[in-house]
Formats: structure tokens, sequence, C-alpha cells
């Protein structure tokens, strides 16, 4: 069936913007959002031959808004897996544990970095999650989301949502409760 090239111009008229807000409300930058937006849209482009009017153009739209979303997550959590690591033993015998200008501060720098440091191991443990159980936290814990919210934006139930948070938290429990002991 398909749709036609003057209707994807009414689509990125009327949706462009939308879907803008939609990488901005997920915390991208502008620069980074207009780029997903794009990508949207050129992905929409692509697959336009093959839409069938099951569903309404803005759910198809959102859809495809959602898995470019999706994508960049997965994409984000390879690359910090790939980084490399650095003791902090090799930091502070270069001298660049504590940087000069904090000489006299060096216990709120060290609480600092151990913030930034477990904060980095929470991502990394929530790349790990299955993808709707890690949207559902990105959504809830990040973004604020209600969980009717949730699932609304995911077409999932309400149960499912909870569900997929209760089990996000206990797999996250059980991967960071070396590097917080204080999660109880």
């Amino acid at each position: 069936m398909g749709i036609s090239e003057a209707e994807i111009q009414l689509l990125y008229q009327r949706f462009s913007r939308p879907i803008y807000s939609f990488f901005t409300n997920r915390g991208f930058g502008k620069d980074e959002s207009r780029d997903l937006t794009q990508e949207t849209f050129l992905q929409l482009h692509r697959s336009a031959d093959r839409f069938q009017a099951k569903s309404d153009h803005s759910t198809w739209v959102f859809s495809i808004a959602k898995n470019v979303w999706l994508q960049t997550l997965r994409d984000t959590g390879r690359v910090k897996r790939n980084a490399e690591t650095v003791s902090l033993d090799a930091l502070q015998e270069a001298g660049t544990l504590v940087p000069s200008w904090a000489e006299s501060n060096k216990d709120e720098v060290l609480q600092r970095i151990l913030g930034e440091e477990r904060e980095r191991l929470l991502k990394l443990a929530i790349a790990t999650l299955p993808k709707q159980m890690k949207s559902c936290v990105f959504l809830h814990f990040i973004q604020g989301r209600r969980q009717s919210e949730i699932a609304l934006l995911l077409g999932l139930s309400e149960g499912t949502v909870k569900f997929h948070l209760s089990r996000a938290r206990a797999k996250l429990r059980e991967q960071l409760a070396e590097h917080f002991p204080d999660i109880v």
C-alpha cells in the first residue's frame, strides 16, 4: 500500500516538533534531538512503501521514534561498555586524581568522583536489562513518569510496567550490591 512523498512531507510538518520534544524529554540535547528527529523521518521515508493503514499515522511515526530512541540507548550502552578503564591508583600516581585547584577540598572531590563512579556503574547495570525493562526504568526513574504514562507510551498494561520495574529493582540490587552496600 504505502504512502506518497507528499504525505511524508505532511507527516514531517505535523510531527517533527512533537518528535523533537519526544527526544528532548528523554534527556537528549538540542543537537542530538534534532539528529534523532531526522533519523526518525529518514527511517519513516525508507519504510513508507510498507506502511499499511492498520494504525494511525501518529502511532506509526511515534513507534519509529521509539525504535530510534531505543537503538540509541543500546548504542550508547555499547560505547560505554567498550570504554577504556583506568585505575584510581594510576590516576593518583600520575597526580591527576585530585586537581591542583581542589587540594583543600580533597574529601569533597573524592566524594564527587565516587558519586560519578557509582552513577557510571548504575548506567552500565541498567544497560544490561532487557529492552522493555530498560525503557520502563528510564521513563520512571530518569524521566519521573508515572506507571500509567509509561504503559501508554510503551503500549503495555500497567501491571506489566509494575512487574518490569519490580524485576529491574531486584536485578539492579543483585548486580550492584557489592558497589552499593547501602542498597537494601
